[in-house]
């Protein structure tokens, strides 16, 4: 990535059900990142027909919706979607999220400082009470850690598509971000949170 060119950010939420704190979901991230952000990859997991017909309804440009025949999953969704994508970067949102601030240029900056971070993620609001004081910020202000979670994450779409995504095995259960981090850090890739970002979950 050349630091003296902003990366393009593409955005996928994973769907299924729960209308309601989808469409916030989305439209925190049309109020909040709406200019900084190329397409939103909206991956409806076969969902019931009031959440269909909510996602067809919104009429904003940026959104495209792909309706799944069936179930198959966080891990398998995700994977989809991001193969649509060409952007530089890769923002992954879970649906019950909301956004209530543009966090991506200090993410953003954060991978400019550091080529050999993978993946980093906005702290979520139950984070609040961490002393994040206490731990050494590495270059671009994130701290490290030794796994992610997959509530939202940025991560650089060549090293997500390089890792082979998220292991389809886990089908529709959990731990595939755990997974992922373990693999990323075998690779000698890292893995960070930015106190200075954040995100309600």
């Amino acid at each position: 990535m050349n630091a003296s060119i902003a990366p393009s950010v593409d955005v996928i939420i994973p769907v299924y059900n729960a209308p309601e704190l989808t469409k916030r979901c989305i439209d925190s991230v049309i109020n909040y990142l709406g200019s900084a952000i190329g397409i939103i990859y909206i991956q409806d997991d076969a969902s019931d027909t009031e959440t269909c017909a909510m996602l067809d309804s919104l009429s904003y440009p940026q959104v495209h919706v792909y309706h799944a025949p069936q179930n198959q999953g966080y891990g398998k969704s995700v994977n989809e979607a991001v193969a649509r994508s060409d952007a530089d970067l890769i923002l992954v949102l879970n649906s019950d999220t909301a956004v209530y601030e543009n966090f991506l240029p200090l993410l953003c900056e954060a991978f400019s400082a550091d080529p050999e971070l993978a993946v980093i993620s906005p702290t979520q609001d139950n984070l609040a009470k961490y002393d994040f004081a206490r731990y050494l910020r590495r270059p671009g202000g994130y701290i490290a850690t030794y796994r992610f979670q997959g509530y939202a994450f940025l991560i650089r779409r060549n090293v997500f598509i390089a890792m082979g995504g998220f292991d389809a095995q886990f089908g529709r259960g959990y731990f595939e971000d755990t997974d992922l981090g373990r693999r990323l850090d075998q690779q000698g890739w890292r893995m960070g949170v930015h106190p200075d970002a954040s995100i309600q979950h």
